[in-house]
């Protein structure tokens, strides 16, 4: 079996949301948040709280990636950073 994944590559997190419910109406069987164009340092609880907040929202099920840079990606900040959030 097949399914679509849509990448979800937003300036926030309320536009994620919408784009993410728009994927699901066109048909998507989940998204992906690419959350390094959301945030990039992870430094403060907002961060977490506001990727905690697009999975437990998300109309679909959802899978999040942090890209740095060197993987074609947006995040800047140090790389144990990007690795405790997948952590937590």
């Amino acid at each position: 079996m097949t399914l679509l994944c849509v990448p979800i590559l937003a300036p926030d997190a309320p536009t994620a949301l919408r784009e993410a419910q728009a994927a699901k109406d066109a048909g998507a069987d989940l998204v992906e948040f690419r959350i390094d164009d959301l945030f990039h340092g992870y430094e403060s609880p907002t961060d977490e709280q506001a990727v905690a907040h697009l999975i437990d929202h998300s109309p679909l099920p959802c899978i999040v990636t942090c890209r740095s840079s060197a993987e074609g990606g947006h995040y800047d900040g140090p790389d144990d950073a990007r690795i405790s959030l997948y952590q937590r």
